[in-house]
């Protein structure tokens, strides 16, 4: 099938709209009640840290709810064990809590219990119902991770005794064509092209009724589209007892966020004078690290478990990384000071200390000159022999090789620092940066080898997997990393504090 076939069956197959299907179930609805009043009485409550903690894992066990369709008696169910969880940090708080918190948790306490009496079976049997409209060779159950897939998918052979075929939503964008899929979950849980262009004649969204979710999802193209395409969601043909159309728990107050407060206190601060600065989003990863992802004009490297080998490893801008991607970094220090350990291998002993003492050398006469003078009046200098420089404290910063034009470069040797020979340290410039060329390359084919190799499944579970490339000289462990959240205010930060993974609080129950 060529490519523009492909793309025209994927927008044929929107023709009809999806449809919900709801979960009926009482004693989930009475727990995500007591889970709102909770949250909300515990934003008052900033000195009683034990109840913020509760907070989180009562919201982390509401929310694994809205797409686990596993009975809380399985073993694969992934909310049970955080209702158990939530129950005994319930009961250590309720013999230390205040009298007015006492009761609040007591209410949520026995709506937890309430919740994991019932057992999920509600939501089960919708969804078994819901497939039986289909043939099993020709259906679908997508889910919103690999690790619920995995449980789902276990779960499901050893009720039925047979194999469905359970997709996370990048195997689904991909697959045939079926008759049936039905999506275990509210609409906001999974990428909104999956219901632009879905892969299935027929679409179901089974959740639970009080969710109020969208009953239009925007085309990836939104306004920019020549036609613009948006899918609708049909409400249930069997809608539950007691719904209404307008009621229901917003998406926003569902979805679990990070304590940013706690994550931005967590980053690292470069506070030196002259220091060179940018706007950046701050990224929560997998494995409770962050970092901070420079707004404009950068790249970073990214992984892709689902594409043909081969292909996997691959440069995306940053503005492009989103909830889902995975980056593949090096802790504790940035991707280009990775590159240039590997360039610096390749170059050989010899020639590498003579490189490094030239870099070495005129970034340490810039950084004085820029301690002693000022960063302005540099720049006025440079200026003044035709040099015009935006940033001067970037010339002096480890991630620039040497400046971009080589006059500039001469005019800075010559005439600020007081080199009279630059053309060493020119040539040396020079013999860097080829050099760093080709260990990019290098480190990509090695990553590449390293992703054919090893079982990705672990780190669409787990969120992170360690890389080692030990055929690679000056090539140190560099690890996979899931984003689990972006926050999208840009903050202003140092360069150097940019592009390095680092150890976080606040995201304890992102995971």
């Amino acid at each position: 099938m060529s490519l523009i076939a492909a793309a025209d069956a994927c927008y044929l197959s929107a023709v009809e709209a999806a449809q919900r299907v709801h979960v009926d179930d009482s004693a989930a609805h009475r727990f995500s009640r007591e889970v709102r009043t909770l949250i909300q009485a515990s934003k008052g409550e900033a000195d009683y840290p034990a109840w913020g903690l509760l907070a989180q894992v009562a919201n982390s066990a509401r929310w694994h709810g809205l797409y686990d369709p596993i009975p809380f008696a399985s073993k694969t169910s992934t909310t049970a064990p955080l209702l158990r969880e939530l129950m005994q940090a319930a009961k250590r708080l309720s013999a230390s809590a205040p009298a007015h918190i006492q009761s609040l948790v007591a209410n949520l306490r026995s709506a937890a219990e309430a919740y994991l009496a019932s057992g999920n079976e509600p939501f089960a049997m919708a969804l078994t119902d819901t497939l039986s409209i289909s043939d099993r060779h020709q259906r679908y159950v997508v889910v919103r991770n690999r690790r619920t897939a995995i449980a789902v998918e276990q779960w499901m052979r050893s009720n039925a005794g047979v194999a469905e075929c359970v997709l996370v939503p990048g195997e689904y964008s991909r697959s045939e064509v079926g008759t049936l899929a039905v999506l275990c979950g509210p609409s906001f849980v999974f990428p909104a092209q999956i219901l632009t262009t879905p892969r299935a004649s027929a679409v179901r969204l089974v959740h639970h009724h009080w969710v109020r979710d969208d009953d239009t999802i925007p085309g990836i193209f939104g306004q920019f589209a020549t036609v613009a395409l948006t899918a609708h969601i049909r409400e249930p043909a069997q809608p539950a007892k007691n719904w209404q159309p307008w009621s229901g728990t917003k998406a926003s107050e569902l979805v679990i966020n990070p304590d940013w407060d706690a994550v931005i206190a967590s980053a690292p601060h470069t506070a030196a004078a002259n220091t060179e600065t940018v706007h950046a989003r701050l990224a929560v990863l997998s494995g409770r690290h962050a970092i901070w992802l420079p707004s404009e004009g950068e790249r970073i490297r990214g992984l892709d478990p689902s594409a043909p080998p081969g292909e996997r490893v691959f440069s995306m801008p940053m503005s492009t990384v989103a909830q889902g991607s995975i980056l593949v970094l090096r802790s504790g220090i940035s991707e280009a000071a990775t590159t240039r350990s590997v360039a610096y291998a390749l170059l050989g002993d010899k020639d590498a200390a003579k490189i490094q003492r030239f870099q070495e050398e005129w970034k340490r006469r810039l950084r004085t000159i820029l301690d002693e003078h000022g960063p302005t009046e540099v720049g006025r200098r440079l200026q003044s022999f035709g040099v015009n420089v935006h940033n001067i404290a970037h010339w002096a910063s480890d991630e620039l090789i040497q400046p971009r034009k080589i006059e500039y470069f001469k005019v800075l040797l010559l005439h600020i620092l007081g080199i009279s020979e630059p053309a060493p340290y020119i040539e040396a410039g020079r013999k860097l940066r080829r050099a760093v060329a080709t260990a990019g390359h290098r480190l990509t084919e090695a990553l590449e080898r390293k992703a054919d190799s090893c079982d990705l499944r672990q780190l669409e579970v787990g969120g992170v997997l360690e890389l080692h490339l030990d055929e690679l000289p000056g090539a140190a462990p560099m690890t996979a990393y899931q984003v689990l959240a972006i926050r999208e205010e840009l903050t202003k930060v140092a360069l150097h504090d940019c592009r390095r993974p680092f150890a976080t609080q606040g995201v304890e129950w992102l995971e």
